[in-house]
């Protein structure tokens, strides 16, 4: 009895291990920071993605930018306030940080069947379903 449960123990670490393998970090297209630029453009290649805003009194502030202005950012759908937006003056933002990967999973490839092989063990299994 020892010895199964140490066989399927054995058999879902297997398992777990071999689809852990097959994903991999990837960048996210279209992100990046410009250093040569200010908060405003740097936000603004940041439009409809979910992007964290530390303050300069050290507030932070998660949300989607929606919009940005020549001294405001229009920050929607806050973490932690589902229905609440945020209005930030620019002035006001120290950090910005942004997802730039994302862990991107490898489809495991699928075996492939000859079908001369199929058909020689299909004929095996009426044969021997004949004796």
């Amino acid at each position: 009895m020892k010895n199964s449960n140490l066989l399927i123990v054995i058999f879902f670490s297997i398992i777990s291990i071999n689809t852990t393998l097959q994903a991999e970090i990837v960048p996210i297209p279209d992100t990046n920071y410009d250093v040569q630029n200010d908060f405003k453009i740097n936000l603004s290649t940041f439009i409809g993605k979910r992007v964290q805003l530390i303050l300069t009194n050290g507030h932070e502030v998660s949300g989607t930018i929606k919009n940005v202005g020549e001294k405001m950012v229009h920050l929607e759908s806050l973490s932690g306030k589902d229905f609440f937006d945020a209005l930030i003056r620019l002035d006001d933002i120290s950090v910005v940080e942004a997802q730039f990967r994302q862990i991107q999973h490898i489809k495991p490839a699928t075996p492939t069947v000859d079908k001369k092989e199929t058909s020689v063990s299909k004929k095996t299994a009426k044969i021997k379903a004949a004796l």
